[in-house]
């Protein structure tokens, strides 16, 4: 809201005034109403044909000006994605005159308002972070005025969680905050959804869940991954022979260029493709990598993720090492990476993190450990952990993703656990779970990698 309430200042009739009292007056130009006749030039309204003034004090004076007009759209909000919100307006005619109300939508996610053309308008509060405002036209025989209010939209970050047992993809909502036995959003399986040893998703610009079928060779695509729910056909499907996947594994994406890395898990020597146009609806079928380089320093990578620099940083399970490649868009055929970061006390690499304080961390699932590795950027050859926590009670960690409030969330493959680490930077040895979602209503099974999108 920017004004409240707003009224125009105007000559009001004397009865008027304590209407008006505490109303704080705004110089406006009022639009007038072209059906309204001038009072001066109308025989009707000055009888006697004169120029003379209009009398304020008179309210019975015919050519007397139009009341002013009060609106009000009331306080600014905050709320959170998924609710409906209400916008509770307000406008009147002192002078009595009957007006009509228009909202619209002056910035922001569009949205549909309900009850557009009442005093109060509803909508329901789109999946995106960001400043909405909406604007209310009151008007009168006498002219329009309006006034605008500002909506602002927390949407919630969303878990997703690929399942490799029963091949599935579940997500939770603010999973920050959740713990024991809860139900997750949505679960994509069935069927009819092609997932065949899916490990690893994505999500495109275009808001498509992508998701890896290692043992069939494919890559899957679903619409709308918020929303996706149930025994879903892929919207999407690419298959060799022409997109050259062997047992693809990790997936990352390059929102900027609409670019899908696969790193095939089995090809010797690895390689990792270079898909263009990965949102698009031709992005389907018999798709040939833009390019695909290769490095006998990857081996059997597991996962992928790119930094702040947009370097991609690549987990080899086969070498428990970490392989970074600056610029690789531009990567074709065989290709050295900038730095190989390995760690004697790496036993059975599964996935790493990078956070925004140039941390990396790494997952070793045997060790049950996750390592934290300062000053990442600058990392090359053998390093000493800056960190390392024991995750106490877990079975088979095998999933990690941190939050940008440092709170660090592992997957369980054997106990379909996931947990939850809050102020992961600053813990060191034996660390419990601060919360823990487990049970049948989780829908985990066998869970791998996971996804968080923040909104």
């Amino acid at each position: 809201m920017f004004r409240k309430p707003l009224c125009l200042e105007l000559a009001v009739p004397a009865f008027a005034l304590a209407i008006l009292a505490g109303c704080t007056t705004v110089p406006t130009t009022l639009t007038p109403n072209p059906a309204t006749p001038d009072a001066a030039a109308d025989p009707a309204a000055n009888p006697a044909g004169d120029s003379r003034p209009s009398d304020p004090s008179n309210p019975s004076d015919p050519s007397a000006a139009p009341a002013t007009l009060a609106v009000d759209a009331g306080p600014d909000q905050t709320v959170e994605d998924g609710v409906l919100v209400t916008l509770p307006g307000a406008g009147q005619d002192l002078s009595g005159d009957p007006v009509s109300f228009q909202w619209t939508q002056a910035a922001g996610t569009p949205v549909t308002l309900n009850n557009r053309g009442t005093p109060t308008a509803s909508f329901t509060a789109p999946g995106a972070s960001g400043e909405l405002r909406f604007t209310l036209v009151v008007q009168s025989i006498a002219g329009q005025a309006s006034d605008e209010v500002a909506v602002h939209v927390n949407a919630a970050p969303i878990l997703f969680i690929v399942n490799n047992g029963t091949p599935s993809i579940v997500n939770f909502r603010k999973p920050a905050a959740l713990s024991g036995n809860v139900a997750p959003r949505t679960t994509i399986a069935g069927g009819n959804t092609l997932l065949k040893n899916p490990t690893n998703a994505v999500i495109d610009r275009e808001a498509n869940l992508i998701v890896n079928n290692a043992d069939s060779n494919r890559i899957s695509s679903f619409s709308a991954a918020v929303f996706a729910n149930g025994d879903l056909i892929p919207t999407r499907t690419v298959s060799n022979p022409a997109a050259q996947l062997n047992f693809p594994e990790a997936l990352a994406y390059d929102a900027a260029g609409d670019l899908l890395f696969v790193a095939n898990f089995n090809d010797f020597p690895w390689s990792v493709n270079v898909y263009e146009g990965a949102s698009g609806i031709a992005f389907t079928g018999q798709v040939a990598p833009a390019r695909r380089f290769t490095s006998f320093l990857m081996q059997n990578p597991r996962a992928m993720h790119f930094d702040g620099n947009g370097d991609l940083y690549v987990a080899n399970a086969g070498s428990h090492s970490i392989t970074v490649f600056e610029d690789p868009a531009a990567l074709n055929g065989p290709a050295t990476p900038a730095a190989t970061i390995t760690c004697a006390s790496l036993n059975s690499l599964l996935d790493i993190a990078l956070d925004a304080g140039d941390r990396l961390w790494a997952l070793d699932s045997n060790r049950k450990r996750i390592f934290r590795f300062d000053n990442a950027s600058t990392l090359d050859g053998e390093q000493t952990p800056s960190a390392e926590i024991e995750l106490a009670g877990s079975a088979t960690p095998q999933g990690l993703v941190i939050d940008s409030d440092g709170t660090a969330f592992v997957t369980d493959l054997s106990a379909n656990a996931l947990y939850v680490i809050e102020r992961i930077a600053d813990r060191s040895g034996a660390v419990q779970p601060d919360r823990t979602i487990q049970g049948d209503q989780t829908q985990l099974n066998a869970p791998w990698h996971m996804l968080l999108l923040t909104r």
